[in-house]
């Protein structure tokens, strides 16, 4: 892939409260990671929870140039997504929130929200991305919390989506340090790799969501996973 170099934009945090952190990333070479293990065994930290908190650093890269910082997210059930990128002195770059079969996004380039279904493509052209509905963001980036095991063929593993049975195809790779996970019928693809343990399980560390033509790519480094946070509601409200 060929990318233009742009310019890199510092982050700053989202106005969330969480509960107690679970891990963090440590130093080292990419251990390996199983997908058999992390959809089975290795979820068992997520079976009596409804919500989970994510922050950490990512990275948009595409023709379109570069940008960097940090990322908060907010997984409350199946069907409902709070993901707040952040720039400099705590502007916002993009900022999505889903309910449902509704989704509200807004960027640096929108005056105001823009409503669509959940199944939508999401399109912003400020970053080069396309291709991407917001119901699957949560799923690529934190993709345990929403699909289960359901059938396995060699190196390559078949996830269904515990809410609406959509399938999921994963390909591990060789050297079992990484794995690749995609939708059937989507040109969107996620790659998988560094296995963090946590109290009853693991879960990949490092994410990258990009499309097959090679356009743009979003790659995420979870940095603190917490479980049942406190969550204010104030991140659920949006104005048209």
């Amino acid at each position: 892939m060929n990318y233009l170099k742009g310019g890199r934009i510092a982050l700053g945090s989202a106005c969330l409260m969480f509960a107690v952190t679970v891990s963090c990333i440590p130093p080292g070479d990419d251990p390996p990671i199983n997908p058999s293990i992390l959809f089975s065994t290795g979820s068992q930290f997520l079976s009596d929870i409804s919500t989970v908190a994510l922050k950490g650093s990512i990275e948009i890269e595409s023709a379109r140039g570069r940008e960097s910082g940090n990322f908060s997210a907010i997984i409350n059930g199946k069907d409902s997504l709070f993901f707040l990128v952040e720039g400099p002195f705590k502007a916002d770059l993009f900022t999505l929130v889903t309910t449902g079969d509704s989704a509200f996004a807004k960027s640096r380039d929108m005056e105001s929200w823009r409503l669509m279904k959940s199944s939508e493509l999401l399109e912003l052209p400020e970053y080069g991305i396309e291709n991407l509905t917001p119901s699957d963001l949560g799923v690529y980036i934190f993709p345990q919390f929403y699909l289960e095991r359901s059938g396995d063929t060699g190196r390559r593993m078949k996830l269904i989506s515990k809410s609406d049975n959509t399938v999921f195809k994963v390909t591990a790779a060789g050297d079992q340090k990484s794995f690749i996970l995609e939708r059937e019928g989507s040109p969107i693809k996620a790659s998988y790799k560094k296995a963090l343990k946590i109290t009853g399980g693991q879960y990949p560390s490092e994410i990258s969501v990009f499309d097959k033509y090679g356009t743009w790519r979003v790659s995420v480094i979870i940095e603190k996973v917490r479980l049942s946070p406190k969550i204010s509601p104030k991140i659920w409200r949006t104005t048209q």
